[in-house]
């Protein structure tokens, strides 16, 4: 082989690297910090348990179509397309910390390779490489990973519409415009059977998309999007209302939605009259990127030109406006309603890294770059091994409960005091629910028979009652056994 032809294959591997390392690195990135330590802390604690044991349960009695919770309880809170997700690899590898992580990890990868796609429309390969890094980067995004993430998933599909629109808007040929927005409404469907009517919000801010980057003729296609989007969550919904009637109607149109736009019970306190919720978490949790933000605004401010194309930018900060304005309004302010945001955030960073930065600050991007790609993975090792604790360690009050049981040969528990967020750890302890005793509006379905055991937890209203005796207790967990000729008769616990 020639010296020339040598040379033209080096060039070749080497442009080939330079396409592919602006996908590769941000994901090398995103594992790196994601798998380290993963298998750490208490999996089950907020709603993650809870959503574990409804996504196994739809996969080990094949009730896909209608989830379920506690046995006999029907769960409408929520569409059934991520449960379908993450219950898939725990119903085949068993439930615990890795598989039940598994999907919010997947996507998560697929919001960091949108990222990079979106920037990629409109930037160089370095500035998508830096948003995608900036994204995986992020800790308020990566730390997600650790927990069932409904609204993780809803990002990865908004994104998917994103950048159908961002294409739409920034191409010359009119079938290939005409089909993203029809394609678009797809992942919208698809974020709505994630989360109850969040989606549709996406569809207003495209237009305001399509008029800012003058491309108002454009709006009447939304229609397409909205019709598209419909089509997909449509069967699901329409399915729900014919076999369960009022019953669904009420609990997810009702509780699920109305209440909580209305700021009723279901709300989280902590965000309850603080509009400035989610700019507080960004301020506070979106260093060290919030630098080059904060130097776009002031170049848009002087009418500087930051680089790439304008309209890219401009729909990234609609975007995320947009999100911000909406997510504040709304009563229900929670940390993770706001992973919708990150991803068009780190699109200004990368513009800017890529196309302004000082030489200094340019030197080591190359130099992470350059070596990124095995030092990532070095230290990422490195951290795995050390001792460090990233996570508090399991609650010892249900290993203990889940110890005590095992030795008794996982006999049935009936539910005393045991709402289904906690009762979903002994279902994916032990393979069964806590046998329901009471129903969604408290009233008795069941009444336990001599004998039963019985579990309470002092937060859920009642505690043992005459004919209990105490068999196992740690913190707040109390486990007895109704004697054999008494009645059950719990007292609630202010009594």
């Amino acid at each position: 082989m020639s010296s020339p032809q040598r040379t033209r294959i080096r060039w070749r591997i080497a442009h080939r690297w330079l396409r592919a390392r602006s996908w590769l690195l941000p994901i090398v990135a995103l594992l790196a910090v994601t798998l380290p330590h993963l298998s750490d802390g208490d999996w089950m604690r907020s709603d993650s348990g809870w959503y574990a044991a409804i996504g196994v349960q739809a996969w080990r009695t094949g009730e896909l179509l209608t989830l379920g919770a506690e046995p006999g309880t029907p769960y409408f809170n929520k569409p059934p397309l991520v449960f379908w997700i993450i219950g898939l690899p725990m119903h085949l590898m068993g439930p615990n910390a890795w598989t039940a992580r598994l999907g919010t990890i997947a996507a998560a990868a697929i919001c960091v390779l949108l990222t990079v796609s979106i920037a990629r429309t409109g930037m160089s390969r370095r500035g998508a490489l830096w948003a995608g890094l900036t994204l995986s980067l992020t800790y308020e995004f990566f730390r997600r990973t650790r927990e069932i993430s409904l609204d993780m998933w809803q990002a990865a599909f908004l994104l998917i519409a994103f950048r159908c629109l961002v294409g739409a808007i920034t191409t010359t040929d009119r079938r290939r415009a005409v089909a993203a927005f029809a394609i678009s409404g797809l992942p919208i469907g698809l974020a709505l059977l994630c989360k109850p009517l969040v989606g549709l919000a996406a569809v207003p801010m495209f237009a305001i998309m399509l008029l800012i980057c003058r491309k108002g003729r454009m709006i009447p296609w939304l229609l397409l999007t909205l019709a598209s989007a419909l089509l997909v969550a449509a069967p699901w919904h329409l399915a729900m209302q014919a076999i369960h009637g009022e019953a669904f109607v009420g609990q997810y149109f009702g509780a699920e939605i109305a209440d909580r736009a209305t700021g009723g019970s279901v709300v989280n306190e902590g965000g309850v009259g603080r509009r400035w919720f989610y700019i507080e978490k960004v301020l506070a949790g979106y260093w060290p990127w919030l630098i080059p933000i904060a130097c776009c605004i002031g170049a848009t401010i002087r009418r500087r030109r930051i680089g790439g194309d304008a309209r890219l930018l401009i729909c990234a900060a609609i975007w995320t406006v947009a999100w911000l304005a909406l997510l504040s309004i709304f009563p229900d302010r929670r940390d993770r309603y706001a992973l919708v945001l990150y991803p068009t955030l780190a699109i200004p960073v990368g513009a800017w890294l890529a196309y302004r930065s000082r030489p200094v600050i340019r030197s080591l991007l190359k130099g992470v770059e350059r070596h990124g790609i095995w030092a990532m993975p070095l230290a990422a090792c490195i951290f795995a091994i050390l001792p460090i604790r990233v996570q508090n360690p399991p609650d010892p009050q249900w290993t203990e409960l889940f110890a005590y049981l095992e030795s008794e040969g996982n006999p049935d528990v009936w539910q005393g005091a045991m709402i289904g967020h906690r009762g979903s750890r002994i279902y994916l302890e032990t393979g069964k629910w806590p046998a329901t005793t009471r129903n969604r509006q408290g009233e008795i379905v069941a009444v336990p028979p001599g004998g039963a055991l019985i579990i309470y937890h002092d937060h859920d209203g009642l505690k043992p009652g005459p004919g209990e005796h105490v068999v196992f207790q740690s913190r707040m967990l109390t486990l007895t056994q109704l004697a054999e000729e008494a009645v059950w008769s719990p007292i609630p616990s202010g009594g």
